[in-house]
């Protein structure tokens, strides 16, 4: 019994572990997304005058705009694309694979079929 209940609290180790990466990547990619953003706005409006200037002589206006806008929305999908990377990492898919094995482990533990069988209504349960 003493080994199922090392087993169980490894298992809220490695879990506790493994929110605090989440939280941790959930922080960064938010502040990734949130600077891209910023440099996104800012850019996007000194680069607008820029550019539309210098493709006003060889173009219209209205397709120097249409340039502007296609690189515009090429940037913002490039900066959005980082900011959504969401790929666990070499050490939480360890953590993963070791969780799923100490979790199968005290799922055929004697431990727990003894703790079933003092639940109320299971067919193992002591008459009294």
């Amino acid at each position: 019994m003493a080994r199922e209940l090392a087993l169980l609290l490894l298992v809220l180790r490695i879990e506790r572990l493994r929110l605090q990466r989440a939280r941790r990547k959930a922080l960064q990619r938010l502040a990734y997304g949130l600077t891209a953003a910023v440099f996104l706005f800012a850019a996007a409006i000194f680069a607008h005058l820029a550019a539309f200037f210098a493709l006003v002589p060889p173009f219209s206006p209205a397709i120097a705009a249409a340039i502007v806008l296609a690189a515009d929305l090429a940037l913002a999908a490039l900066l959005f694309l980082f900011a959504s990377r969401n790929r666990p990492s070499a050490a939480e898919q360890e953590l993963a694979a070791l969780k799923r094995q100490i979790w199968q482990e005290l799922a055929l533990s004697e431990m727990w079929r003894r703790l079933l069988g003092l639940l109320p209504g299971s067919p193992e349960q002591p008459r009294g």
